[in-house]
């Protein structure tokens, strides 16, 4: 199956490189800013958040939190973790049958300065069900889960190197979503996945001293076979 650009993947190659970095800084010694990432699947058990500080928001380089420094998720403590790709990280996995609603992260800084900042996080469900084999004809995907007026991204991927695949944001009114005739003709006859992500992206005013970003991003996927 061909590679596709999956903000999943990210989260997945951060939580297996687990090496600690000599250069990454005291949060003690900069202003921070804060990058916060939650992610979950539908085909998944956990939902993963996490969370890194830099000296701004252009700086590649994060930074370690020192005592009494810390970061929070509804009142539980965050310890550091660290990769050669990534530098320090604050990871921290949950069941997704119990994340759906509001959570709480909390960034205390070195003078003890606290930073709360409340997000949402909702997953969506595919009410449709999707045969085992389906055709080249117009199909409807009834979603439930979103926004009245919601936007996804559409990808649907099969075994060929030479074909163009689906890869595509739409705006989803009342959880509808159509893929045409024409759009399967991107796809070669055969196995295909089809994955629905929602990626919202949020700055952050008063998550550290330099302000933040939060990335929440939620995937569901389906196997079957496309046939002319």
């Amino acid at each position: 199956m061909k590679n596709v650009y999956l903000l999943i993947g990210l989260f997945s190659a951060i939580a297996g490189a687990g090496c600690h970095s000599n250069s990454n800084k005291s949060q003690n010694n900069y202003p921070a800013y804060a990058d916060y990432r939650i992610s979950g699947a539908e085909d998944q058990e956990n939902v993963t958040a996490i969370f890194q500080f830099k000296p701004d928001s252009a700086s590649t380089q994060s930074i370690m939190l020192d005592a009494p420094a810390q970061v929070t998720l509804d009142e539980e403590i965050i310890t550091a973790d660290s990769a050669n790709f990534t530098g320090v990280y604050y990871e921290i996995q949950k069941p997704l049958k119990t994340f759906t609603g509001s959570h709480t992260v909390i960034f205390t800084d070195a003078s003890g300065k606290a930073y709360r900042q409340v997000f949402n996080f909702t997953p969506f469900h595919l009410e449709t069900i999707i045969p085992a084999t389906v055709k080249r004809q117009d199909i409807t995907l009834h979603i439930t889960g979103l926004k009245p007026v919601d936007v996804l991204r559409l990808v649907v991927i099969d075994t060929s190197f030479t074909t163009a695949d689906i890869n595509m944001v739409d705006t989803i009114t009342n959880g509808v979503l159509t893929i045409s005739r024409r759009q399967w003709s991107n796809l070669a006859p055969g196995p295909v996945t089809l994955q629905l992500f929602k990626e919202e992206e949020q700055t952050l005013n008063n998550a550290a001293s330099k302000g933040g970003h939060l990335s929440i991003t939620y995937r569901l996927s389906q196997d079957f076979d496309l046939e002319d």
